[in-house]
């Protein structure tokens, strides 16, 4: 959800891609039960990239009709963003591509 000084509240979908290494594997590991599979890890990162996105969208400061024509500039904002959250976990953020923002149909019309 964010917020337009015309359109009020906008609910707005992304989609796309990421990749990671782990750097350091201390840290990484101290940041699951130990019992990890690649399902659950993806999970927890795909939790971090939703709260850290949601806030660097209200932060980015582009007009709402604009967020789908910025998907370059709008993921290298997020990697940057985000890189640092992902370091505290041992794992370095490699690419995050935004590949299509969507958005309700009324607000296209």
């Amino acid at each position: 959800m964010l917020s337009d000084d015309c359109l009020g509240l906008v609910e707005i979908r992304a989609f796309g891609a990421y990749s990671f290494r782990i750097t350091d594997l201390g840290k990484f590991v101290v940041h699951t039960d130990g019992n990890f599979m690649n399902y659950e890890v993806n999970e927890q990162l795909k939790s971090l990239i939703v709260t850290r996105f949601t806030d660097t969208m209200g932060e980015v400061n582009f007009a709402i009709e604009l967020y789908a024509a910025n998907t370059t500039e709008l993921s290298e904002t997020c990697q940057t963003v985000m890189q640092p959250e992902f370091g505290r976990v041992g794992i370095e953020l490699e690419k995050f591509y935004i590949e299509n923002v969507s958005m309700p149909e009324e607000l296209k019309k």
